[in-house]
């Protein structure tokens, strides 16, 4: 008979955990699939296989839920930003009803599988939250350690395999350049499902890792999985795409030097009941660790890059390697420059969903994720925005109290390092309906979540 977790329990009988791990890793394969789906047939209008798509978030709602039903009420906590996030929500839905008087928009912005902010979000938030809790059981159980490694190692293959069956489907449709033929127009959706992809595969790796100290085999498909998929997105003209995998690719790097280096020493500083590190100054040390790895790793990187760029095909990054004349980048600084103060104009206060179709056409919306939002939702919406956004960083800073694993602790720094990254990202590079931002602030901020113990931690330096 299967017995429940609870917080002194050592030994667990865990067919029906065994079940979750592998329910909750067969539903991030099936989403992979999707994902690698949707990308080989790019210039599908609307995507394919969206019955996938329903089946994978119905079953990670299902094990949600079925999480959040055995809980004690005493560990289920509804985070304060959920109040804003609701108003945003409201707040958009207005002005797309009002402004565009479309209700089919409506329902594709919040949840349709191009743009579906809202959609993503959710999924994200079922995610972290159910994956959050098979860590904590994993902590528990060696056995269900071993299931959970194999799981998401079979995971991280099948991703692998997924993404370069798609390359080489693609390959024979090159240009003379490293770019693919007619994607103009069809790139953003895929790269937006590959940003997300490698984001779960970048936090499974982590998740899985931690416990095994000879990861040759998970090594090897983790960065084998980046490679092809930093060529798969650029070879279909995604800029974006290159930027966020390559930056995941990159802090995976850093904070796995991290790990190797720092690990075991701060484990039995932050073990420590008396502990003689501050959470704050764990943070700091992390932070500026990792700093440090970034800088050393981005002098060798601009180094090999120096050194081989004359071998290097023509790839739309570089702009085929200057040899073109349209380069992405002028052209949205040129954007930005002639469009946001007038669109900004419109409205300043309120906003206009419009604004970009008033002023100058249909598509010549601002590049960034905060201005396009001063631009259509206004101050106002901007506004409810960074209020969101300050009470769910805070909210993620106090539950760094309650963490006793010091492993655990550092993957959730992990976790809020990418968050910001692709945040940055985002406001360089994409309108506010971008779903991969919508999704990590799903994963990193859930508005519900579960906590086992709410008894957090004092510091000597805290008392």
């Amino acid at each position: 008979m299967d017995r429940q977790l609870d917080e002194n329990n050592i030994i667990i009988e865990s067919k029906e955990y065994i079940l979750y791990i592998f329910t909750f890793w067969s539903s991030l394969i099936l989403l992979g699939w999707y994902f690698a789906n949707n990308t080989l047939y790019l210039d599908k209008v609307g995507g394919v296989s969206l019955g996938v798509l329903v089946t994978v978030f119905g079953i990670f709602a299902l094990e949600y839920f079925l999480i959040f039903i055995k809980k004690n009420k005493n560990y289920v906590f509804i985070n304060k930003s959920l109040f804003f996030f609701i108003l945003l929500i409201l707040y958009i839905s207005l002005h797309i009803v009002t402004d565009i008087s479309d209700i089919n928009y409506l329902r594709s912005f919040w949840f349709s599988t191009t743009l579906g902010c809202l959609l993503f979000y959710i999924l994200g938030a079922f995610i972290a939250c159910v994956i959050t809790e098979i860590n904590l059981w994993c902590r528990k159980n060696k056995c269900l350690t071993i299931y959970n490694y194999y799981f998401g190692l079979f995971f991280i293959l099948c991703n692998f395999l997924f993404n370069l069956y798609v390359f080489i489907r693609l390959l024979p449709r090159r240009r003379p350049v490293f770019f693919l033929i007619d994607s103009f127009g069809f790139y953003q959706r895929p790269a937006n499902f590959i940003i997300i992809n490698a984001f779960l595969i970048a936090y499974g790796y982590f998740c899985i890792q931690s416990n095994n100290k000879k990861n040759y085999m998970l090594n090897i498909l983790y960065f084998s999985y980046f490679i092809i998929t930093t060529l798969l997105v650029q070879y279909i003209g995604s800029n974006n795409g290159f930027l966020g995998v390559f930056g995941i690719l990159f802090f995976s790097i850093i904070y796995k030097i991290y790990l190797s280096n720092k690990y075991e020493k701060e484990q039995i500083i932050f073990s420590n009941t008396n502990k003689s590190r501050s959470i704050n100054e764990s943070i700091l040390f992390f932070i500026k660790n990792l700093g440090l790895y970034s800088f050393y790793l981005l002098v060798i990187l601009i180094i090999l890059f120096m050194t081989f760029r004359s071998f290097m095909p023509p790839v739309r990054i570089l702009h085929y390697n200057l040899n073109e004349e349209y380069n992405p980048l002028d052209e949205r600084i040129k954007t930005l420059k002639d469009n946001l103060i007038p669109q900004f104009s419109v409205n300043p206060i309120i906003g206009n969903m419009e604004s970009d179709e008033i002023i100058s056409g249909k598509g010549t919306y601002v590049h960034s994720f905060i201005l396009s939002m001063m631009t259509h939702i206004g101050i106002i919406g901007v506004t409810l925005f960074l209020l969101y956004f300050f009470f769910a960083v805070f909210e993620y800073y106090k539950s760094l109290h309650y963490i006793k694993d010091y492993r655990l602790f550092c993957l959730k720094l992990f976790v809020f390092l990418i968050t910001i990254y692709i945040f940055l990202m985002s406001n360089i590079a994409s309108f506010f309906s971008w779903n991969p931002i919508w999704f990590v602030l799903g994963f990193s901020f859930p508005a519900i979540y579960f906590r086992r113990n709410s008894i957090k931690y004092k510091s000597r330096n805290d008392e």
